[in-house]
């Protein structure tokens, strides 16, 4: 999602605080480039999906929702190790959207949520605080941007979850940015985490920390 755009507000004024927002973590997908299971990835001593886990912990954020996908019994285990709530999207196949849906109805009724792929455990905590601070009564959108283009997390204010309900899954998040522009801040950070996901076997072998 390119950053760049004349109807982004700057992120000037932060008003929230991590610690108050909910992390919905996304981890429904199937990782078939890397074998169906990447989330169960060794990664340093725990795995790829803690260690997403565990970042968002360090950034403060104390409400964690993780939704699965398929075999939900696989990652249950260390989603309770990290103390996070679990949700399981019944149609993980129609995408990325539909996991944000089914998490925002576990969620209910909250200030605002930071929305965050499982397979993204390079995002500095630094940079988790300032987006959640970004969100405030005129900026309901906030997407981390590092060379040009936008990455995660994203935050999200609790007044667009209806809208979220509302956008089509062939679009996704993306439409969300589209028709709420006056309240989008897309936020200069000096943090490529934003934008690393673990995706391939190229990308596992060149950011896994070592044993």
């Amino acid at each position: 999602m390119p950053c760049a755009s004349p109807t982004s507000r700057c992120c000037a004024s932060p008003s929230i605080a991590a610690d108050v927002v909910p992390a919905l973590v996304l981890a429904a997908g199937f990782g078939t480039r890397l074998g169906g299971r990447k989330l169960e990835l060794p990664w340093g001593e725990t795995t790829l999906l803690e260690a997403t886990l565990d970042l968002l912990r360090a950034a403060g954020v104390e409400d964690l929702l993780v939704v699965l996908g398929a075999e939900p019994e696989r990652l249950e285990p260390a989603c309770q190790r990290a103390g996070a709530r679990t949700a399981v999207n019944p149609e993980p196949e129609s995408g990325m959207l539909s996991s944000v849906q089914c998490g925002l109805r576990a969620l209910g009724d909250v200030r605002g949520v930071l929305i965050h792929p499982a397979d993204q455990p390079l995002v500095a905590p630094g940079t988790v605080r300032a987006v959640a601070a970004a969100l405030s009564g005129e900026v309901g959108v906030v997407i981390p941007c590092h060379g040009g283009r936008g990455g995660h997390p994203m935050a999200v204010a609790g007044d667009l979850f209806p809208l979220i309900g509302r956008l089509d899954a062939g679009i996704g998040l993306r439409e969300l940015a589209q028709r709420v522009p006056h309240r989008v801040c897309r936020l200069a950070v000096e943090d490529p985490g934003v934008r690393l996901d673990i995706d391939s076997p190229e990308d596992y072998a060149r950011h896994a920390p070592s044993m």
